[in-house]
């Protein structure tokens, strides 16, 4: 209404769909970053699936390292 009153109410109608598009626009360019819940979902699986292969890792390094040291101490 303010906009409306100062620059008048065509040029206040043209002014706010040159925003709306600026708006589509910039979203419709910047959609493709979005993750949508799909995409956590599926990055929490992935962390998951992650986490446990590291803990089976390291701990076979431990059992591992732990035969070794043993193995020094019985030799």
């Amino acid at each position: 209404m303010v906009l409306k009153e100062k620059i008048g109410e065509q040029q206040a109608k043209s002014l706010t769909e040159y925003i709306e598009v600026k708006v589509e626009q910039k979203f419709e360019s910047q959609k493709q970053m979005l993750a949508t819940k799909e995409d956590v979902k599926n990055l929490e699986i992935k962390l998951a699936e992650t986490k446990s292969d590291l803990l089976k890792w390291v701990f076979a390094m431990f059992v591992s390292l732990a035969l070794m040291i043993i193995g020094l101490y019985i030799k």
